[in-house]
């Protein structure tokens, strides 16, 4: 069986093209399965599993989180002095693809901090917000954006790529830049003194 199963997975390499092979697709079976994956009894996880698969997501969330840049002293936040969060999301517009980020809003006004959710949108629905007398203490911007979500990109595009015309036209606020999902976008902006890069390594 398992020659078998190396017989398979060789014709099935020899035939597939390039970008199969660097997606992995060229180890599933004729009937679209991975033969090295494993079967869960019931197709339920178990708690004991997912107590030890949240562990280890935890662990890995821990050892992916990277200063990279911090030329104006912004980081850690002094939770004395920050008590009003403007947390701008740059998120997947496409629903299907949008990530929640209440878990991370949750953990913010856990700790008694105001929160102003911006979703997206520009440096015009900023300076509104400033207009309308918003003061903030911290400026937070979250880049969601996971690789395998936008075809062909890994790079913000429409609505999220506009955050990043917001932040080359921001005057009175001094970002904080978070990326989750994508490590590139922080080395393509140079212009930010405080980048924060949120990835499994």
């Amino acid at each position: 069986m398992r020659e078998r199963a190396l017989a398979l997975e060789a014709s099935a390499y020899e035939k597939a093209g390039d970008n199969e092979k660097a997606l992995g697709l060229c180890d599933l079976d004729e009937k679209g399965r991975d033969p090295h994956a494993v079967e869960l009894s019931g197709h339920k996880v178990t708690p004991l599993l997912e107590q030890r698969s949240r562990a280890a997501a935890a662990s890995v969330a821990t050892k992916g989180i990277s200063l990279i840049r911090n030329r104006s002293g912004l980081v850690p936040l002094r939770i004395d002095k920050t008590k009003k969060h403007l947390l701008h999301q740059a998120n997947n517009p496409i629903s299907l693809w949008k990530d929640s980020l209440d878990r991370l809003v949750n953990g913010i006004r856990a700790r008694n901090i105001e929160v102003t959710i911006l979703e997206n949108g520009n440096c015009l629905d900023l300076w509104n917000l400033e207009e309308k007398g918003g003061q903030w203490d911290a400026y937070l911007v979250v880049f969601s954006l996971q690789i395998h979500q936008i075809k062909n990109t890994v790079r913000p595009v429409g609505p999220m790529a506009e955050v990043i015309w917001t932040l080359q036209n921001t005057d009175t606020l001094k970002p904080v830049v978070i990326s989750f999902g994508t490590p590139y976008l922080l080395n393509d902006k140079p212009f930010l003194d405080t980048l924060i890069n949120c990835h499994s390594p």
